[in-house]
């Protein structure tokens, strides 16, 4: 048995994906920051200052809160076609459970099925089996099925902003007062929240290149992937439910329905 529609909607959340890459690139590439250098207690520093304005942090919570949500769709969208052709019971509220502890997991799955007349099924059974024990489908067992599962609740209720963590910069090149070029070697500068480097120079020194320039965006404290990169983090869920799509496509359920 295939289960196209969930991976239909897989791919959906890599287009969103692919979307926000897009978006960070884009801003990468615009004219996002400037550089100079101040005289600061008897030392030069190099100061970058960045202009944010230009990336739209609302859009990219958006395109990150339709990912999320497009792969919870293919969970449940799996989990429905899963019971509906094993046996055939099926409602509006069948979904795929996802849960913080694996007892509630367990008796959350035994409960739905009791009300289906379905405790002895083993159909039923076997599903439950491939979702307790081999997608491990609560926090301990399984952490990134688990983030998604509270991540899409969040959004729900609140954009997921993406922060800016890091700015590497390359290619910087400054020229002092005897018209030496320096800070050029090529190797890559990472700022911390202060934008500044500081030099080991005196005198006065001048901006003949500013270089080139990169950012890492990653998910806000507080949330279950925080300080994590958002796009690594995000292709790493989706890759997280195509294995739970395989587990029930190629391993656990080919006996019920081939």
């Amino acid at each position: 048995m295939k289960f196209s529609a969930s991976r239909r909607k897989v791919e959906r959340a890599m287009k969103h994906i692919h979307d926000l890459k897009e978006l960070l690139i884009t801003f990468s590439e615009s004219d996002f920051y400037a550089v100079s250098v101040e005289e600061y207690k008897g030392s030069n520093h190099v100061r970058i200052d960045i202009d944010k304005s230009g990336f739209s942090t609302i859009d990219a919570a958006l395109i990150v809160g339709d990912a999320l949500h497009n792969l919870r769709s293919a969970l449940d969208m799996l989990y429905y076609q899963a019971m509906h052709e094993a046996t055939g019971l099926t409602d509006q509220w069948t979904r795929f459970p996802i849960f913080n502890e694996r007892e509630k997991l367990v008796s959350s799955i035994k409960g739905g099925l009791e009300k289906k007349g379905l405790s002895d099924d083993p159909s039923a059974l076997k599903i439950r089996d491939v979702v307790v024990d081999v997608v491990k489908a609560y926090q301990a067992g399984n952490y990134t099925l688990w983030a998604l599962h509270d991540m899409n609740i969040r959004d729900k209720h609140q954009l997921l902003i993406p922060v800016f963590d890091l700015m590497r910069f390359t290619d910087i090149r400054l020229e002092d007062e005897k018209q030496q070029i320096f800070f050029a070697d090529g190797q890559p500068y990472f700022t911390d929240g202060s934008y500044r480097f500081k030099l080991h120079r005196k005198g006065a020194i001048t901006v003949k290149d500013k270089g080139h320039a990169a950012t890492v965006i990653v998910f806000d404290g507080g949330v279950p992937l925080e300080n994590k990169p958002i796009l690594p983090a995000l292709d790493e869920v989706a890759e997280c439910v195509r294995r739970t799509i395989d587990a029930f496509e190629d391993i656990a359920l080919r006996s019920l329905f081939d």
